[in-house]
């Protein structure tokens, strides 16, 4: 039994170590030694990417369809209403506007004026 005590008492000074080797270990750390840190220092960070090696170029111009008709009324007046959007695609014969009707009204009086005017003259001048 004397090899087991000794063992035994082996095995008491090193659980005894084994716990005041950490309590001492950490009894040496404090928050002073801990936050004595090197200084942050400011770091220039950029981004890679790639650059083309001409640089953009721009032009001036103006864009055009191929093929443009030129369409208008037959009588001057005032357009009422659109009744197509610019670049929608449209059928032979569809209405693209119409026309205020007051300014057609107007140049048909006017129209009316004239050839009775006209009338007269020729009614003056056969009886002259």
């Amino acid at each position: 039994m004397s090899a087991f005590a000794g063992f035994r008492s082996h095995i008491k000074a090193l659980s005894a170590l084994g716990v005041i080797l950490p309590a001492l270990a950490l009894g040496g750390c404090d928050q002073s030694t801990a936050e004595k840190s090197e200084p942050l220092r400011p770091v220039l960070v950029a981004q890679v990417h790639y650059q083309p090696e001409t640089p953009e170029r721009s032009f001036v111009g103006t864009v055009r369809p191929r093929i443009e008709t030129d369409m208008g009324f037959r009588v001057a007046g005032k357009v009422e209403k659109r009744l197509v959007e610019v670049g929608q695609v449209v059928e032979p014969g569809q209405a693209l506007a119409t026309l205020d009707q007051v300014d057609l009204k107007l140049q048909a009086e006017q129209a009316q004026a004239e050839l009775s005017a006209a009338t007269g003259t020729l009614a003056q001048a056969a009886a002259a």
